[in-house]
């Protein structure tokens, strides 16, 4: 049979909420990783899309006299963001299952 007493319920309580602190802790340092990342990736992207636009109205320019460029379309809300033009260049590609030919990765 098991002798339980008081004391051994304090102290499993205490192990317990001690390993909450910690995975606490944890979540909120991976939670900031994530946050950072995803914020380079945003920054990455604004900074390719405004490349893309100059050196696209650069070359026009310097082309041929054009009409003036059309507004681009609406950000969906994301006022000040530009659109990415990446997730059109990597519609094509291969997914993480698949290799370059399209077969299923081993």
């Amino acid at each position: 049979m098991w002798n339980l007493n008081s004391k051994d319920v304090q102290h499993a309580k205490e192990l317990a909420a001690l390993r909450r602190t910690e995975i606490e802790a944890r979540h909120a340092q991976e939670l900031e990783a994530l946050n950072t990342e995803l914020s380079d990736i945003e920054t990455l992207e604004r900074i390719a899309a405004e490349f893309a636009l100059k050196h696209k109205a650069a070359d026009a320019e310097t082309a041929s006299p054009a009409p003036p460029a059309a507004e681009p379309p609406a950000s969906g809300g994301k006022e000040g963001k530009l659109g990415s033009r990446w997730r059109f260049q990597l519609a094509g590609s291969p997914t993480e299952t698949e290799d370059a030919h399209g077969d299923p990765a081993a």
